[in-house]
């Protein structure tokens, strides 16, 4: 990383390089699969500040996305008898090179993030559903298509009162994939958009609450739709001995809603899906602090992943 700044505008530069070395085998079949592959991903960031409260971004990054272990696994795994999944060693990383043009500003209270992208995906990988000659439904993810992605995302943060900080984000965008694999043509373009929201309140001295929200709208997969999700998680923290323990109790998606549902159409058949890790989790934890002082956590918070976890 190499970066400076001179007053008006500022910038960094990066280069990071990564190896990676992967091998199955299948020992029923002795079926063998190695990739291995060398990659540079550069990245730069400019900032220019036009006035001491307002500035503007530019930004470029290459990206990767690997596949995961269950994706390359080829061991087959099902639900039923006519639902059979099958993983893809051979399955290549989607590499993306990112474009970002961005607006800053701040005031005392609060912040406000205006950023347009672009976003261009080669080898994108997705499961593909066929069905076979007794009406089996053979599912693997292959690499298929390429992918560009218009984008505006909007952050802004708020303090209204020293006890509540809220954080939101909304993110609208269009999404263009084009593809051919087992000698189909899988083509979309669609729009679409996500939502999250993160309020964290002190209740009471030592005493914090957190509740934050997300929200996925529909969107088209190359074989149907991914159907509307929304979940909410809940955490509370409480610092006792003074202030040397804090005790916290996190439920992890309040409502059970934390489900993502698949429609798939087929030219002779049609299925819909639904998946859920689990259901409502409730944790509560204790942490105990010999000869450390409590590091207050700051304003900015990073995006909840997936999982719903709490930042408590």
């Amino acid at each position: 990383m190499f970066g400076d700044d001179r007053g008006r505008y500022s910038y960094q530069l990066g280069l990071r390089v990564e190896y990676a070395d992967i091998n199955t085998l299948l020992r029923d079949t002795e079926e063998e699969d190695q990739q291995n592959y060398l990659d540079p991903f550069p990245s730069a960031h400019f900032t220019y500040k036009l006035t001491e409260v307002d500035n503007i971004q530019l930004s470029y990054s290459r990206r990767i996305r690997r596949p995961g272990f269950r994706q390359l696994n080829p061991f087959r795994s099902f639900a039923d008898n006519r639902n059979i999944w099958t993983g893809n060693p051979e399955l290549k990383p989607v590499y993306t090179d990112s474009y970002e043009i961005g607006y800053l500003r701040y005031w005392n209270k609060s912040s406000f993030n205006a950023t347009t992208y672009y976003r261009n995906s080669k080898d994108v990988f997705q499961r593909i559903e066929r069905i076979g000659d007794s009406g089996t439904i053979f599912i693997r993810p292959e690499n298929f298509a390429r992918n560009q992605s218009f984008g505006l995302e909007l952050i802004g943060s708020l303090s209204p009162y020293k006890w509540w900080n809220m954080n939101t984000s909304l993110n609208f965008f269009r999404s263009i994939t084009e593809g051919d694999a087992y000698g189909i043509s899988y083509n979309t373009d669609y729009l679409s958009w996500t939502g999250r929201i993160n309020n964290r309140l002190t209740l009471a001295k030592n005493f914090d609450m957190q509740v934050s929200g997300n929200y996925a709208a529909a969107a088209d997969t190359p074989q149907g739709k991914r159907l509307p999700s929304w979940s909410v998680d809940l955490g509370l923290s409480k610092d006792i001995l003074k202030n040397k323990g804090t005790l916290t109790l996190n439920v992890r998606d309040v409502f059970g809603t934390r489900k993502h549902s698949f429609e798939t159409f087929g030219g002779n058949f049609y299925t819909k899906s639904e998946f859920q890790w689990s259901s409502t989790v409730v944790t509560l934890n204790f942490n105990y602090r010999i000869n450390q002082s409590k590091k207050r956590q700051g304003e900015k918070r990073d995006q909840q992943s997936d999982e719903g976890n709490m930042e408590f």
